[in-house]
């Protein structure tokens, strides 16, 4: 509804939203929606120095959902933990 009413208001038929690659509900909502998955925007609060050190830190995060994530986006697993 919030979509339709921005759309009328605004004339807007495109909307961007940023999701985290491990927020399932907000992912599922947008598929429901008929969103499109169009890129990654990295995070900047991860310097290129620290990025090695943080996969190895948190890839224990990677689940199959985010391993079905990065097949959507063609990326390798790891980098949905930087991105």
């Amino acid at each position: 509804m919030l979509l339709n009413i921005l759309s009328e208001r605004y004339g807007k038929q495109e909307f961007y939203v940023k999701i985290e690659p491990d927020n399932y509900a907000s992912q599922f909502l947008f598929e429901k929606l008929r969103g499109m998955p169009v890129g990654l925007v990295r995070d900047y609060q991860i310097s290129d120095e620290r990025v090695e050190q943080f996969i190895k830190t948190h890839r224990y995060l990677l689940d199959e959902r985010m391993q079905s994530v990065a097949k959507i986006f063609g990326v390798e697993a790891d980098l949905l933990l930087t991105w």
